[in-house]
């Protein structure tokens, strides 16, 4: 019976895979699979880069822009755009950038790649060697690039060794055989020579099984490269730090004035009722300082109204659901690429009104009123016991140790 085309063509191609390899050709071929994995995840790092910087300088660009309203509505420094320590106001900007817009799209990577790398120290450069080195901070090309420089480079390195000590030995072995006279027919091997040969593929075995693991998450991530960080790709994701760079500014002193407005209310709450234990005392505080007195309670009152208000405002640029809502509406294509897009400017205000708001009632609060209330507070204390003083009796005058000791005399 006549074997079909497509049958021969299978028949040739298992006789031919079932042919040893060719002395070199797995090592090379494992070679060229790790420099082709090690280039692709170094390119894709730079790329992940490129768009960490870009989105870094434009959130520069417009904290330092809009320096003037920052003064304005909170009082802000312009050395407080320089502090970068745990905690600062620069901190938690940068944090909440990476977090909602270079984190979200990383964790997307993370789930495309399908591959979960072992824990890692960070990279670092060896200015020596000249090697190309990750420099973002994308954990998941980090730790498959660690992976591969720190677990399969090694196994490369052990084979390549083997490989060589093999070399050795079948030269050696050709060399012996051909002073002893023993040559085989034709161009063919010795079985010596030729079995020693045999061993060269089991060198390379388990480099190459590790690589090939490797091969489809390399090529998913590739993909994943070209389609989500392309230029436009990255462009829209630019136009949204304004938007999350003035919520989390807002965030950061609306936190901030919560701690300090929960601390006023404790405060006020304990000596508020220590002054009215006194009633004289506190009705005369209430006939100096009644005005102040009032304008504490209320602005207590107004803080807490701009707070709840607050919750109401903070609709955008604050959590992944917002900026992906944002992204993907043509909100984000109008206006200045650079700033906050004209239709979210209202609410923009709104909310930044309450937070300041909000700031400016404490700071009054606490380096203005409640100073003055606690002072007139001591002053007419003094003076209440200064009265009492006067108001005395000779024997209410007297101590009582003063007493006694007139009594033993």
């Amino acid at each position: 019976a006549r074997s079909s085309p497509g049958g021969s063509r299978i028949g040739r191609d298992a006789s031919r895979h079932s042919r040893p390899r060719a002395p070199m050709q797995t090592q090379d071929e494992c070679k060229a699979r790790y420099d082709v994995i090690e280039r692709t995840l170094v390119q894709a790092d730079a790329q992940w880069r490129i768009l960490e910087e870009q989105l870094e300088a434009t959130e520069e660009t417009f904290l330092m822009g809009r320096l003037d309203s920052w003064k304005k509505w909170f009082s802000l420094s312009e050395d407080e755009l320089s502090q970068w320590a745990k905690g600062s106001l620069r901190q938690h900007v940068r944090s909440r950038l990476h977090g909602l817009l270079l984190g979200t799209l990383a964790g997307r990577m993370a789930t495309q790649v399908g591959i979960t790398p072992p824990p890692f120290e960070m990279l670092k450069e060896d200015a020596d060697s000249g090697e190309l080195v990750a420099r973002s901070s994308n954990e998941t090309l980090l730790g498959l690039l660690a992976h591969l420089r720190s677990a399969v480079r090694p196994l490369m390195e052990e084979a390549r060794r083997q490989d060589e000590e093999l070399a050795k030995k079948i030269r050696k072995t050709e060399k012996d055989e051909r002073k002893k006279g023993v040559v085989a027919l034709g161009m063919q091997d010795t079985k010596k020579v030729l079995a020693l040969k045999r061993q060269r593929p089991e060198i390379w075995e388990e480099p190459a099984r590790t690589l090939e693991k490797l091969v489809a998450p390399i090529k998913r991530l590739k993909e994943f490269t070209k389609e989500e960080c392309a230029p436009d790709k990255t462009a829209s994701f630019a136009r949204a730090v304004p938007v999350v760079v003035v919520r989390a500014v807002c965030d950061w002193y609306f936190r901030k004035s919560l701690l300090g407005y929960d601390q006023v209310v404790q405060w006020w709450s304990e000596t508020k009722a220590t002054l009215t234990a006194d009633a004289q005392l506190w009705a005369r505080l209430l006939e100096q300082e009644g005005v102040i007195l009032g304008r504490i309670d209320s602005g207590i009152e107004d803080i807490g109204a701009g707070r709840r208000n607050y919750q109401l405002y903070a609709s955008f640029g604050g959590t992944e659901e917002e900026v992906q809502n944002f992204l993907t509406s043509p909100m984000s294509l109008s206006g200045d690429p650079g700033d906050v897009p004209p239709k979210l400017l209202d609410i923009v205000h709104l909310l930044v009104n309450e937070v300041s708001q909000m700031h400016l009632r404490l700071k009054a609060m606490r380096d203005g009123a409640l100073w003055r209330v606690v002072e007139t507070a001591q002053a007419i204390h003094t003076e209440l016991r200064r009265d009492d003083e006067v108001s005395a009796t000779p024997w209410q005058a007297i101590a009582a140790e003063v007493g006694a000791a007139a009594l033993a005399e």
